[in-house]
């Protein structure tokens, strides 16, 4: 069967302090030929859901040429949050410390019983402040209702985590650009103020990306000199020349890019540097 659809997500972050959800979402389902509604459905689970499953794909991948994460710390502990970490759960992660910060310390102290009930033995702590969270965590998610970068130093990040950046403007760009990125697709990443749409403000180009999770699912090899990624199924471009002017071809690569020798499927330089995902 073939349809077509369509999903309306408001989030309105205010709406947490009248004891109310952030956000809703309807989606709506139409047939192919004719056009006719045949479905609407509440859709805020369903979009949590795709977010929380599409990051722990993300931490996966991002993970499987480093030490797998043992620590991970959890800043902003709403629904996508406990999803993240359901799914993370299900897929078999288990982690030795799990740390949690959160602006509001009910919505903190709610989420570490949350985990504690979860798994009875899980050494939960919460932080006070977002530095000592960050400093702690081999694996970073960010699942706030931030309107723009509050994170800004780099020493922060000096341990190389992983950073699931499912809230999208919580890094500032000059973390984005010490990073490498990964991002789920290119357009809807780099648009409205988002972190990376700010560094690429600030850059004039999209250089700082990495490439996106299906690049690194598909294969592939980092060039050690920029440390781009050049997938398998486009080698030849690390030969070809490269405008200066912003891009969205992500399987190009530099001009005299040479690729690692590594037959990794994931950046090879991603434990020397702090590895962002953002979706």
């Amino acid at each position: 069967m073939r349809v077509d659809g369509l999903k309306w997500i408001s989030s309105f972050p205010g709406n947490v302090a009248s004891g109310i959800p952030r956000a809703s979402a309807v989606l709506i389902l139409n047939d192919h030929d004719t056009g006719y509604p045949f479905a609407v459905l509440e859709s805020s689970i369903i979009s949590a859901t795709r977010t929380a499953a599409s990051a722990a794909l993300a931490a996966d991948w991002l993970s499987r040429d480093r030490q797998r994460p043992t620590r991970v710390g959890f800043f902003g502990v709403g629904l996508i949050a406990r999803y993240i970490h359901t799914f993370l759960a299900g897929t078999g992660w288990s982690f030795d410390e799990i740390g949690v910060h959160d602006l509001s310390t009910d919505s903190a102290a709610g989420f570490r019983d949350y985990l504690q009930r979860s798994d009875p033995e899980a050494r939960v702590t919460v932080h006070e402040g977002a530095e000592a969270l960050i400093r702690s965590s081999d694996l970073v998610v960010f699942a706030t209702v931030a309107g723009k970068p509050h994170v800004s130093e780099l020493s922060w990040f000096d341990h190389n985590p992983v950073v699931l950046h499912v809230s999208l403007r919580d890094l500032a760009p000059e973390i984005v650009l010490a990073s490498t990125n990964i991002v789920d697709d290119v357009e809807h990443c780099l648009k409205a103020d988002t972190s990376p749409h700010l560094a690429e403000q600030r850059t004039g180009n999209r250089d700082f990306l990495a490439g996106t999770l299906d690049d690194v699912m598909a294969g592939g090899s980092t060039c050690r000199r920029t440390g781009r990624w050049c997938s398998r199924r486009s080698a030849s471009a690390c030969s070809t020349s490269r405008s200066a002017s912003t891009s969205t071809t992500r399987s190009s690569a530099p001009a005299s890019c040479t690729p690692s020798t590594t037959s990794s499927t994931t950046c090879a330089d991603t434990d020397e540097r702090a590895t962002t995902w953002v979706a």
